[in-house]
């Protein structure tokens, strides 16, 4: 096990873990007593216990949307975004932000709070709406995908030679009519993909589905043509 829930109630009890000779503050033998991820009886257990931890100290979960939690105080409105076990908390009020983080820190057992600067692979800054410097304070957020965007392009290099080997420049996200029947398409586009070429295909759209739900939403239709066809995309579906 390299990584898994922390507190998650409803677990496997008969999984052990053996401490290095190195650990010797540690038991030799103990039970992980944690629920995995991939597991959707850990993920279920984990939001469970979380759910019933922050509604004890005030949090009211959004009905419309089920990551956030709100709790007002006389200073303003706190907000909790929850993905996973990642949390992120933001105020209006300094004062009740740095005191709502103590709080979570010590009723759920988390890490330290820091100022924003990634969450789910967006690389955040802030800059001064005047100077346009970097600056913590700044009213301006700036989102990116760099690092994702960059690993995309490098995974998937070689699709270019056979795809986009003139390596053209599109002005948009998607050619003209790009959902197409096989009727419309000629005898090799509308060819079914290999076994490999649609486990690389399931892997790139994937990656399109973080990168345009995370920061380029203009994308997002583009994202939805090419998911479409997922179970069984064709070398035009490739292509788009």
């Amino acid at each position: 096990a390299i990584r898994a829930y922390l507190n998650a109630l409803s677990l496997d009890r008969n999984i052990i873990v053996w401490a290095p000779p190195e650990l010797s503050m540690l038991p030799r033998k103990s039970l992980l007593h944690k629920g995995l991820y991939g597991s959707t009886k850990g993920a279920l257990s984990f939001q469970v216990w979380v759910d019933e931890k922050l509604n004890s100290i005030g949090y009211t979960k959004c009905m419309s949307a089920r990551s956030v939690y709100l709790k007002m105080r006389d200073e303003g409105m706190v907000r909790l975004l929850r993905h996973s076990d990642d949390f992120r908390v933001s105020s209006t009020n300094s004062n009740a932000l740095e005191e709502e983080c103590k709080l979570l820190s010590d009723t759920i057992r988390l890490s330290e709070f820091k100022p924003i600067v990634r969450f789910l692979g967006v690389e955040v800054e802030r800059v001064s709406h005047v100077t346009g410097e970097q600056d913590m304070k700044g009213r301006v957020v700036l989102l990116r995908m760099t690092e994702k965007i960059e690993e995309m392009e490098k995974r998937f290099a070689k699709l270019h030679e056979k795809y986009n080997p003139k390596n053209r420049r599109r002005t948009s996200g998607l050619p003209n009519n790009p959902i197409r029947e096989d009727g419309d398409l000629n005898e090799g586009l509308r060819m079914s993909l290999s076994d490999e070429d649609k486990t690389t295909y399931m892997s790139l759209v994937g990656l399109l589905q973080w990168i345009t739900a995370g920061v380029r939403f203009d994308c997002r239709y583009c994202y939805y043509v090419v998911s479409i066809r997922l179970s069984n995309p064709r070398e035009w579906d490739m292509y788009l």
